[in-house]
C-alpha cells in the first residue's frame, strides 16, 4: 500500500486480505444490505463494528487494535457510520489472496476513504456518511428460551404442526459449561433468531447469554488469520414475551 499522509487524519486503520474482512462484515447483513448501515466504533482498545434492524437487535463484531496492521486514532471513542453494501463492493473489486486495504476517516460528517490494493492495483473510493443512530427498542413475534439450573429449553412454533422442543441439560456432550441459578423464560422473534446463522457460520465457539431483563447475547468467536487475538462477533436483541412458568 503506498504511503499517504495521515496527519490530518481522525481515524486510520487497515490490514491484509480484503475477502477475509469483507467475510466478517457479511455477517452483519439483517436483510438487504444497501439499505442497511453498518458502524464502526473506534476506541484505543479497539474496534467494534455492529448493526442494528428496525432497531430490536443487533449483531456487533469486536476487533483488538492488534488485529489490525494499521490502526490509529486522534481520540477514544470515535463512531461513524456508512452504508453496509457501499463497503462490501469497495473491498469486492480487489480482494485477492495478496491483497490489503486501508480505511480513512478524517473528521465528523466527512465521508470515509477507502483504499484497496492487490498485485500493484490501487483503487480509491469514498462513501457519504450517515448519521450514528445508537437506538434498540422492541419488536414481535414469539419463540422461547426456557432455563433452570438443570437445563436449557429451545421451543417454538412450526405452524400448525404445533411446538417444537429442544433441550440441553446440564452436562450435555453439547454444552462446554452451563451456568444457571434461577428459573425462567423469555420469548423472541425466529427471525432475529435465524439471522445468528452467517456469524455461526464461521464461528470456532459460541457463548449464550440471557440477562435478569431477557436480554440475549450470543458471542462468537471469529478466526482471522494471523490475528493475535481472536475477534469475535456480539449478536444482541431484546426479549418480547416473559414467561413465570418454569422449564416443562
Amino acid at each position: 500500500m503506498p504511503a499517504r499522509d495521515i496527519s490530518n487524519q481522525l481515524v486510520v486503520f487497515g490490514r491484509r486480505n480484503c475477502r477475509e474482512f469483507s467475510d466478517l462484515l457479511k455477517t452483519l447483513n439483517f436483510n438487504d444490505p444497501s439499505s442497511q448501515d453498518v458502524t464502526f466504533w473506534f476506541k484505543n482498545s479497539g474496534a467494534k463494528l455492529y448493526n442494528n434492524d428496525r432497531h430490536s437487535n443487533q449483531i456487533e463484531i469486536y476487533l483488538m487494535h492488534d488485529s489490525f496492521e494499521k490502526y490509529e486514532l486522534k481520540a477514544d471513542d470515535i463512531a461513524v457510520s456508512v452504508r453496509l453494501q457501499s463497503v462490501l463492493d469497495c473491498l469486492f473489486v480487489l480482494d485477492g489472496a495478496t491483497s490489503c486495504f486501508e480505511i480513512h476517516y478524517e473528521a465528523v460528517g466527512a465521508p470515509l476513504k477507502i483504499y484497496t490494493e492487490d498485485d500493484g492495483v490501487v483503487l480509491e473510493a469514498t462513501i457519504p456518511t450517515t448519521e450514528v443512530n445508537l437506538d434498540l427498542v422492541h419488536d414481535a413475534t414469539k419463540i422461547t428460551i426456557k432455563f433452570s439450573p438443570d437445563r436449557i429449553v429451545f421451543c417454538g412454533i412450526i405452524g400448525d404442526m404445533g411446538e417444537s422442543y429442544t433441550e440441553f441439560p446440564r452436562g450435555s456432550d453439547e454444552l462446554e459449561s452451563y451456568t444457571c441459578d434461577d428459573h425462567g423464560a423469555f420469548s423472541y422473534t425466529p427471525k432475529i433468531l435465524k439471522r445468528l446463522i452467517p456469524s455461526l457460520a464461521i464461528t470456532t465457539g459460541a457463548q449464550l447469554k440471557i440477562d435478569e431483563r431477557g436480554n440475549l447475547s450470543v458471542r462468537s468467536q471469529v478466526h482471522l488469520v494471523d490475528a493475535p487475538e481472536k475477534p469475535f462477533v456480539d449478536f444482541k436483541c431484546v426479549p418480547m414475551t416473559v414467561y413465570d412458568d418454569d422449564p416443562e
